[in-house]
């Protein structure tokens, strides 16, 4: 089966790559416009409880709904869980950890394999302590017409199964291991890497090979040119982002890797004779990780929750927050080491709280029945919660449906995501979103994407209906031409988990990233500020971060709490029926690790501006709780403010507030 690019890529000659359609197709990645989410048959509800691993004897202790990333493969167990009211299932294609299976398709598995400078064979890190007639666990070649025949076969089977979803973990395949594991130089990289150069090289890079003496791009091979200039395996992983020719190879991988499995989705439909779910195992939190977004329905990912810190995490804000600037569901799950540590010290009490953080903020925190854990002295090893620590938490989120779905942020206020920028390691909003939700202070993302991730260009129509539209300091275009004043001074010192652990040394990021230049500085050349950037100038609602003064005055303290600091407001609306309820979402910060118990907040006042209710004159109030049955409350107007009375808050509640 020859996995072919889509009719609806803008058309193109693109060279042949030994036996396969080519690592790029007739096009480019051509995604669509994104301006909505995607159809709700094909992606997660917000009310749905979602499972990462498949086990029928616990959909009804959980209220599963979907099956979100291993379901069992076979069209029995797919059609068995439609009928106890599962409505997605889906079922996940591993492309690093099937090594058992590439093993027995092909005596050549070895020519599947990722291979670093020195032409040996790379494995798996966290697999370390798998093994499989005698090998390890490879890291296999997405550009591998042998791994490609594998996952075409692979492709058959689940979908002979029946399938409503496709999950793919470790999607990034080959790309995945450029800059951790300096690969991969295997011959069909190379290969391929000759064509993306004679097909897709800029100027700039035409006379990088000129200087460089490269001629004859018919018979280029990078890796034989960095080892003739004395280049090893050891001293790459260490020297890459200098060498010759990193960028464009770095591109180049990611961007064979995102085509190969959109293509692979359009394949499953064809095989499938229907539109599918197509999510991915990706953590979002670096452009890499995005690029895959305009193809997906969901995210179904790991998200790291530093569970060792022992508190409602952060860095869960910043991706809930950005996925819904994608317009695309995220199902989460902790990482790795999150989970060994659960397994260790049992502290069931936190893991609820990450359920309700994800559910308070639009998304999901898969059912932990079943989860993978992770050291480097057990390797892999396995949490299995218990279903009376979890069970009643998702079943209330099931019993309230009508609360979670078609709900959305009630937000006046707008982040700027803008991908161009982080691939120069400029504007991350990380901190910036995790403040504001700290503070209380209702917000969304909005997303300005570039060539890695296409679909997304902001407009001032778009960002209309926002009161203040907030851009970190060291957004490049604020020093283009027709930016207005400089920004105001100050600093945000906290970084992504993702952004810790990049090898980067003293590089800049947007070398590592093989990102765009810097831009320049103030004078002659400069290119014009974007429209949506001029006309929030204009207009008077562009928030430079970390002008906290400059959003006061365009948004007066929106949401007060009273009695408390430890209490996170998140408020939701469905902007498809302004008579719906509007729903509070109350998240207690308040968590004691030693005792594994949150510190009830008792007696305290939520205060909400009226003005950012859109008109609603709110007259009830009911609190709705897990273990506990709804309370009417006392609401009242307080000149500007709507004024709600909290007797009690456990870990989580909902407030819905109704006319």
């Amino acid at each position: 089966m020859m996995l072919k690019s889509p009719l609806f890529f803008s058309k193109r000659i693109w060279l042949v790559v030994a036996s396969m359609a080519g690592v790029f197709g007739p096009g480019r990645l051509g995604a669509a416009e994104v301006t909505d989410w995607p159809p709700p048959e094909l992606t997660l509800r917000r009310s749905d409880v979602v499972f990462m691993y498949d086990n029928p004897a616990k959909y009804e202790v959980y209220g599963c709904t979907v099956m979100g990333w291993a379901g069992g493969q076979n069209p029995k167990r797919v059609a068995e869980a439609h009928a106890k009211g599962l409505r997605l299932f889906a079922i996940s294609i591993g492309f690093r950890t099937e090594g058992r299976g590439v093993m027995d398709f092909t005596e050549t598995f070895l020519d599947a394999a990722c291979y670093d400078l020195d032409g040996k064979a790379l494995t798996v890190p966290w697999l370390w302590d798998h093994k499989y007639r005698g090998h390890p666990y490879y890291w296999w070649c997405t550009n591998s017409p042998e791994f490609r025949r594998y996952l075409a076969n692979r492709l058959q089977q689940v979908m002979a199964a029946q399938p409503d979803g496709l999950h793919i973990d470790d999607y990034t395949g080959t790309a995945g291991c450029v800059t951790w594991h300096g690969g991969c130089f295997c011959r069909h990289c190379m290969a391929a890497f000759r064509q993306y150069l004679a097909q897709e090289a800029s100027q700039e890079t035409k006379k990088t090979l000129a200087q460089l003496g490269v001629t004859d791009l018919a018979h280029f091979d990078y890796g034989q040119f960095l080892r003739s200039r004395g280049e090893q395996a050891d001293k790459y992983i260490r020297r890459r982002v200098l060498l010759p020719l990193a960028k464009e190879f770095y591109e180049f991988q990611w961007k064979a890797a995102t085509e190969f499995l959109a293509d692979f989705r359009r394949q499953a439909e064809r095989l499938r004779g229907k539109p599918i779910a197509l999510a991915v195992n990706s953590h979002l939190t670096s452009p890499e990780q995005l690029l895959i977004a305009p193809h997906l329905t969901y995210f179904c990912c790991e998200v790291d929750h530093q569970a060792a810190k022992g508190q409602l995490p952060g860095h869960p804000i910043y991706v809930y927050k950005l996925a819904d600037g994608l317009h695309r569901p995220v199902a989460s799950t902790a990482s790795g080491g999150d989970w060994a540590f659960m397994n260790e010290h049992k502290k069931e009490g936190l893991v609820r709280l990450w359920i309700a953080l994800s559910y308070a903020m639009g998304h999901h925190f898969m059912a932990p029945h079943r989860q993978w854990a992770y050291t480097k002295e057990k390797g892999t090893h396995w949490y299995d919660g218990p279903d009376e620590a979890y069970g009643w938490v998702y079943q209330f989120v099931r019993q309230k449906a009508q609360l979670f779905d078609s709900y959305q942020a009630l937000a006046p206020v707008a982040v700027i995501y803008d991908n161009s920028a982080r691939r120069q390691g400029r504007a991350n909003i990380e901190p910036l979103c995790i403040h504001l939700a700290e503070k209380n202070i209702p917000f969304t993302v909005a997303v300005q994407g570039d060539d890695w991730l296409e679909g997304y260009h902001l407009t001032p129509e778009q960002l209309a209906r926002f009161r203040a539209v907030i851009v970190p300091k060291d957004h490049p275009a604020l020093a283009e031409k027709g930016a207005g004043e400089k920004p105001a001074s100050g600093s945000v010192a906290e970084h992504s988990p993702a952004e810790q652990k990049q090898p980067t040394g003293s590089l800049p990021r947007q070398v590592l990233l093989g990102g765009q230049k810097e831009p320049p500085s103030a004078g002659a050349g400069q290119k014009e500020s974007p429209r949506w950037l001029t006309s929030l100038q204009k207009e008077g609602r562009l928030v430079v971060w970390p002008d906290e003064q400059a959003l006061e005055k365009l948004l007066p303290r929106p949401i007060q709490v009273q009695g408390t600091d430890q209490v996170v407001v998140v408020p939701r609306i469905r902007p498809d029926d302004p008579k719906a309820p509007v729903v509070l979402h109350l998240v207690n910060r308040d968590y004691r690790m030693a005792e594994d118990r949150m510190e009830a907040q008792k007696g305290f006042t939520v205060r909400l501006r009226q003005d950012i209710l859109a008109g609603r004159k709110i007259r009830k109030a009911v609190l709705h709780a897990p273990k506990a049955d709804s309370q009417n409350l006392t609401v009242s107007a307080d000149g500007a403010w709507l004024v709600v009375q909290v007797p009690q808050l456990d870990f989580w509640a909902l407030v819905e507030l109704s006319e």
